[in-house]
């Protein structure tokens, strides 16, 4: 991935993500990346992203008007699929695949890829940290994410 393209994007997307009131946090290998090395991790194939439905305004009806508001900021909409578990929102743009996913909440949990289990309280505040002078937000802790995520190696 280029990195310096992919921070571009990130960008872009916060600005959308924004402008529409919409809270976002890194998710999987980007959460990863900013917490582990400062930054995306060269080897990533993508960007990661995720939002909860009930949390910080977001419901169903929001996730198709931002998905209506990145097609005319030129990305190109590669897949929107809704499961049990999630709103799965797969971008693309300048060749950096970008997943948004939008996860509904069971019992004060969501299930994230290979279904794990990660708390929703670790989204009740999240944790602002920098990226490029940009502020982003991650799940708080998010060395505790990463543990449920990765395994307490990560």
């Amino acid at each position: 991935m280029d990195i310096q393209k992919a921070e571009n994007i990130l960008l872009e997307i916060k600005e959308l993500m924004d402008e529409s009131n919409v809270i976002f946090f890194l998710r999987h290998g980007t959460c990863l990346g900013v917490i582990r090395d400062g930054g995306l991790i060269k080897w990533d194939d993508d960007l990661d992203i995720g939002s909860i439905i009930g949390m910080h305004d977001l419901n169903e009806k929001i996730i198709y008007e931002i998905v209506d508001k990145f097609k005319l900021a030129g990305f190109e909409i590669v897949h929107v699929g809704e499961s049990l578990l999630h709103i799965g929102v797969t971008l693309r743009k300048s060749g950096i695949p970008i997943d948004w996913i939008c996860y509904k909440k069971f019992e004060g949990f969501i299930y994230q890829y290979p279904l794990v289990k990660i708390p929703v309280d670790l989204h009740d505040n999240l944790k602002s940290v920098l990226l490029n002078g940009n502020t982003f937000f991650l799940p708080n802790p998010p060395e505790k994410y990463l543990e449920l995520k990765y395994g307490s190696e990560w």
